[in-house]
């Protein structure tokens, strides 16, 4: 129950449009309480990760999300999180393409996939979306 409350509690701070720094760093200090002292809750990190990227922090953001990462490799929304922390380009594009090549709906990938479309096309990298769109068609037979 209380797991539920964090994350629920994370989810809002995170995604508001009016960010309040305190409350995200009162989220980021109850994270690590979290993280410290109850090492059965896997989201710890991503939300961290999170925390740290509407702050602007990327480093620690990054730090985080690779951290979550190495436990829960096969999470699309991680990957996700990724592209939108990195800077360097060519990160941004592979964290996408794991993104997409996750095993879940299809329905779930198309925020992933939408934003791999336009960081390709903005970077007129077409030879590049026409094989993400054939490793995509490929994962969605499967």
């Amino acid at each position: 129950m209380g797991e539920l409350l964090l994350l629920t509690i994370a989810k809002n701070v995170t995604h508001r449009d009016n960010l309040i720094e305190s409350d995200v760093h009162i989220l980021l200090e109850e994270l690590e309480y979290v993280e410290e002292n109850y090492s059965n809750i896997p989201y710890v990190n991503y939300y961290k990760a999170k925390a740290y990227n509407c702050l602007g922090d990327k480093l620690k953001a990054e730090e985080a999300i690779l951290t979550y990462l190495q436990k829960r490799s096969k999470e699309y929304l991680a990957w996700e999180l990724l592209s939108d922390i990195s800077e360097v380009k060519e990160r941004k594009v592979q964290a996408l393409c794991k993104s997409v090549i996750c095993h879940t709906r299809p329905g779930q990938l198309l925020r992933s996939k939408t934003k791999l479309f336009y960081l390709l096309v903005k970077e007129k990298s077409l030879m590049s979306l026409n094989l993400c769109i054939r490793i995509s068609l490929n994962q969605s037979k499967c």
